[in-house]
């Protein structure tokens, strides 16, 4: 999986950089859809992607207000909108310094707000697990 971070050129804008993350369509998604998952999502996959587009944008930018869209566009299943809630959950968690978080959806099937309020009322809702990231800048020629 690849990240792509385009950072802002403005130094004084809001908007920090903009993150191009693989989503369910994405040729390199489907090596972990099928056969062994079928219709539903890569859970890690999903939650994994979600933490380390926060991260980054977090880490590298400084960012504390972060918008994200959801992750399924072709086949959309409750799983997706879940791993993305619970690494969101889990980023802001263990990083208190995050202002606001806004979660583009517009599946009404995916019922981002009730799954919100399901993690609100859980007692443990987990902890992240560190995976290993590498990071490459791009090559200018």
């Amino acid at each position: 999986m690849t990240l792509v971070a385009i950072p802002s050129e403005r130094q004084d804008g809001h908007l920090r950089g903009l993150i191009l993350a693989p989503y369910d369509g994405s040729l390199c998604y489907k090596k972990f859809a099928y056969p062994e998952y079928g219709a539903r999502p890569h859970r890690d996959f999903m939650y994994n992607v979600t933490y380390e587009a926060i991260a980054h944008a977090y880490k590298h930018w400084g960012a504390k207000r972060i918008g994200m869209s959801h992750f399924a566009r072709y086949n959309f299943h409750r799983d997706t909108t879940t791993c993305q809630v619970e690494a969101i959950a889990h980023f802001c968690n263990d990083h208190k310094g995050m202002e606001s978080f806004t979660f583009m959806d517009d599946i009404q099937r995916s019922e981002a707000l009730k799954i919100v309020n399901e993690f609100n009322q859980m007692q443990d809702i987990g902890v992240h697990r560190q995976i290993k990231t590498k990071w490459r800048s791009p090559s200018v020629n």
